[in-house]
């Protein structure tokens, strides 16, 4: 299936050399079958086709940390956000594109500059207070949670807090926090 899908596309690359979103499909294809010389080749020629695009640019980042090519990825993706109006929200993408290769040092330094950025930006907030727990460092893992409390993501931010105390052996703060959960994905019964 993998063969024949690339076959397939490769005709239409080669029927197609100029067209950027060619190169680009190529290059999301080749990523799902695990070809990811085909990918950083596909989404390196797209960039080149389409500069100014900055879907084939973060593709092109997203091959790179999925090569492993994490320092690479940084030096392209600074390219990319410079100057952007929407540099947080891409940082973001960056920052969820290490996180699903497991670069948690990386992610948690674009998380911080993205807060730094951006100070209000609940979901990096969030995940760098999921990260801290993780990391069972619980006083971050609080600060960061307790900042969302009064925002869209206080529920979430309620729910972590009572596993923050109940990995602290604080069951009563646990309970209460659980409490307060009462709506959402992570509402309490």
């Amino acid at each position: 299936q993998a063969e024949s899908a690339l076959s397939v596309m490769t005709k239409l690359v080669a029927k197609w050399p100029k067209l950027a979103g060619a190169h680009h499909a190529m290059s999301l294809l080749a990523l799902r079958f695990g070809n990811n010389d085909l990918a950083y080749s596909s989404a390196l020629e797209a960039a080149r086709l389409e500069p100014a695009n900055k879907d084939h640019r973060m593709l092109l980042v997203g091959v790179l940390i999925k090569q492993g090519k994490i320092s690479e990825s940084g030096v392209e993706f600074d390219k990319l956000a410079k100057g952007d109006a929407k540099a947080a929200d891409l940082r973001m993408g960056y920052a969820k594109l290490l996180l699903e290769s497991e670069q948690r040092d990386a992610a948690r330094v674009e998380l911080k500059q993205v807060l730094k950025d951006k100070p209000d930006y609940a979901d990096a907030r969030f995940a760098l207070g999921v990260l801290a727990y993780n990391d069972h460092d619980y006083d971050e893992a609080d600060q960061q949670f307790r900042k969302l409390l009064d925002g869209k993501r206080a529920m979430d931010a309620a729910y972590q807090l009572g596993r923050v105390e109940e990995a602290r052996k604080n069951y009563d703060k646990a309970l209460a926090y659980y409490a307060k959960v009462n709506t959402g994905a992570v509402a309490v019964d």
